[in-house]
């Protein structure tokens, strides 16, 4: 596809996929950035391919990390009611593996979106496989808050609950689980499976 930099908008829309691994796109991409400095969606593409060339490098470039996460960041000052903006963040800490940057950009994208069922999913998943069985027992309780009807969110909680040494409670949300007793039962917010693991 041509990329002309004629305007950020035009460049937008002929980008595709495979583009990113030009080396040339990044001139295209700062002219572009030259003249319509206040859309976000020229940042998340340089962001983008920025973030490409970190990938293939043979060695990690901590300067160009820090100049992508500068990059997402100026997106989101300038659409800060976008929570993929600073997923997309999040994600980059976390190939950068800093885990603590990555949770917390991921709560503050979650805290634009709460019933985000794609963030609830990211963060419980970072969460698990960094250790964090706090975090990602806060995202099962949030997401069964949400749909208490969700035979998998149930089962995630028996596992978290037996890894945390919560026997009972872990039972519990296995037979919530294989049964779907939870359209019977109290509400959520008054299950006592929740006391226990609120303290982990």
């Amino acid at each position: 596809a041509a990329l002309a930099p004629v305007r950020s908008a035009a460049i937008i829309e002929a980008i595709e996929p495979k583009d990113l691994q030009d080396p040339q796109l990044g001139f295209r991409l700062a002219r572009a950035e030259e003249r319509n400095r206040w859309n976000p969606e020229v940042h998340l593409l340089r962001a983008a391919w920025l973030r490409e060339r970190l990938t293939r490098l043979p060695d990690w470039d901590e300067d160009l990390f820090q100049r992508i996460c500068a990059t997402y960041l100026r997106a989101s000052d300038l659409d800060p009611y976008d929570p993929v903006i600073v997923l997309r963040l999040a994600e980059v800490q976390s190939l950068a593996a800093r885990p603590e940057e990555a949770l917390e950009s991921a709560r503050r994208a979650l805290a634009l979106n709460p019933y985000s069922e794609e963030l609830l999913e990211w963060i419980y998943r970072y969460a698990v496989s960094h250790g964090r069985t706090r975090v990602a027992l806060e995202m099962v309780e949030r997401r069964l808050e949400i749909r208490p009807e969700s035979a998998m969110w149930w089962r995630r909680r028996s596992r978290l609950g037996q890894l945390a040494g919560f026997g009972h409670e872990a039972a519990t949300a296995l037979s919530v689980a294989t049964t779907g007793a939870i359209r019977r039962s109290a509400p959520l917010r008054a299950d006592p499976a929740l006391a226990p693991f609120a303290r982990n």
